[in-house]
């Protein structure tokens, strides 16, 4: 009877070790997806950030690719990419920026007082240029840097030429 006892406790001590293993690699394993799932989601916000300010000024550069329609200039000490517009008569201008830590976009007309404080903010950024490439006439070089000091940079070829 004793013996039975015995084996009925071993038995009951084996299952409940075999249940904490169980419940452990459970945990070890949810925590592993986490982490993995964290860094994932790490990853594309960096990406995010980064190329979403890339790919929004080369496309408003390829929108406005015409003949003395881009330029780089200042909006007051800010260094910014001015674009123009010909709208019903009327003429617009779009300046794109980095201030106050974020890429912003300015469309105003062209006889209203423009200030790099009233545009639009597009993306959080730690560092924006927009410069003329030196090597290759009629290309910007967009350069980019994420919160996360992840950095991104694109050439534009202005195919019809710059002011």
């Amino acid at each position: 009877m004793k013996e039975n006892r015995q084996r009925h406790t071993v038995s009951g001590l084996f299952s409940l070790i075999l249940l904490l293993l169980f419940a452990f690699s459970t945990l070890s394993l949810v925590l592993l997806g986490s982490r993995v799932y964290k860094n994932g989601v790490s990853y594309l916000n960096r990406n995010y950030t980064t190329r979403t300010a890339v790919a929004y000024v080369t496309e408003k550069i390829r929108q406005h690719d015409e003949s003395g329609n881009i330029s780089l200039t200042k909006l007051e000490d800010v260094p910014a990419l001015l674009m123009q517009d010909e709208i019903d008569g009327d003429t617009f201008l779009t300046y794109i920026y980095f201030y106050d830590g974020a890429l912003r976009e300015l469309f105003v007309r062209e006889s209203t007082a423009p200030s790099p404080d009233l545009g639009s903010k597009i993306v959080v950024l730690n560092d924006f240029s927009i410069t003329s490439s030196p090597d290759l006439s009629d290309t910007l070089i967009v350069r980019v840097s994420g919160e996360d000091g992840h950095s991104l940079e694109a050439a534009v070829h202005i195919a019809t030429g710059m002011e």
